[in-house]
Formats: structure tokens, C-alpha cells, sequence
């Protein structure tokens, strides 16, 4: 930024991040607005990207909505992706409430924390949308997700399978 009265140049400072112009899914849970967005696509959406990091053996560890951000396309986007910030607990998966350090666990550990939130925030959802066959689908594959069991829970490219496959069923009824 300049100024026409001064001779010296200012200078700011900072980062220039995106805008988001759908807000944060917590905010529209918050504002009962799920329905306005087309939301179906966020549960394949997310799960695509925690999948992606689990592939590159990394982990998110803080997946709840506030977490998450809606673009100009409807489209979700994870942000806070720095790992370095707090984990909140009501999103820890119940065999990490305990834990002192959640970061320095195993990378098994830290991947069945992420697919335990991920399985309470597609209940969440189908909790927070209509009823359709997508929001059935979502309370079937959600308890998979959480099960006490670590054992038998399932892993997220399990379940986006079933995910598309009720969205192309959606698409062409």
C-alpha cells in the first residue's frame, strides 16, 4: 500500500489465505443450511482426501466440522492441515481420550483416530440432512467407522466405495 501524502512506502505483512465462500461446516450445521449446499458430494469428498493422506502415511488427527470449509464450487476442503495445533477431544476416537501426546503415536493409531472422526462426522451429516438413500447409506457405513472394536472397524477406502456406488445409483434415478 502506498500513500499520495507520505513519501515512504508502507509495507504490510502476512499471508494471504483463500476465501471460502461457503463457510465452515460448522457453521452451516449451526444455521440448519445443509440442504442449500449440495453436501452429498462432502462425505466422498473428505474421505478421498483422508484417504490420500493415509497413502502418503500421514495423518490428520482433528477432522470435525469447524475444520472444514465449503468453496465457491460447494465443494469441501480440509484446512488446519498443519498438525501442529491441539486435537479436540470430542473428536478423538474413545481408545485415545487418555492420551497425553495423540501426535506421537503410531501411524496405525493416528489413522484409526482419523477414521473414528470420520465416521462421526458422516453421522453428523446424515443426521443433519433429509432422508434419502445416501443419508441411509451414511448411518449404515458410520458405525462401521466407529466401532469400539479397532479390530473390525473399517478403513476409509472401505467405505467410499459403497459411498459412490449409492451416488451413481442417486444420479441416474
Amino acid at each position: 500500500m502506498t500513500s499520495k501524502t507520505c513519501a515512504r512506502q508502507w509495507v504490510i505483512s502476512g499471508v494471504l489465505l483463500e476465501y471460502y465462500s461457503g463457510g465452515s461446516l460448522q457453521h452451516i450445521l449451526d444455521g440448519q443450511r445443509i440442504e442449500a449446499f449440495p453436501w452429498e458430494r462432502w462425505p466422498i469428498q473428505i474421505g478421498t482426501a483422508l484417504h490420500h493422506f493415509h497413502m502418503a502415511k500421514k495423518t490428520y488427527m482433528d477432522l470435525k466440522p469447524s475444520n472444514l470449509v465449503i468453496n465457491g464450487d460447494g465443494d469441501a476442503v480440509l484446512i488446519d492441515v498443519s498438525g501442529i495445533g491441539r486435537i479436540t477431544h470430542e473428536w478423538r476416537a474413545p481408545e485415545i481420550w487418555d492420551e497425553i501426546s495423540p501426535l506421537e503415536l503410531s501411524l496405525q493409531v493416528r489413522q484409526l483416530n482419523d477414521t473414528w472422526a470420520y465416521g462421526k462426522l458422516l453421522l453428523l451429516l446424515a443426521s443433519s440432512a433429509g432422508n434419502s438413500p445416501f443419508v441411509s447409506t451414511l448411518k449404515d457405513v458410520s458405525p462401521r467407522l466407529t466401532e469400539d472394536d479397532v479390530q473390525t472397524r473399517w478403513t476409509i477406502s472401505d467405505t467410499i466405495c459403497p459411498l459412490e456406488s449409492v451416488q451413481l445409483v442417486d444420479k441416474w434415478n
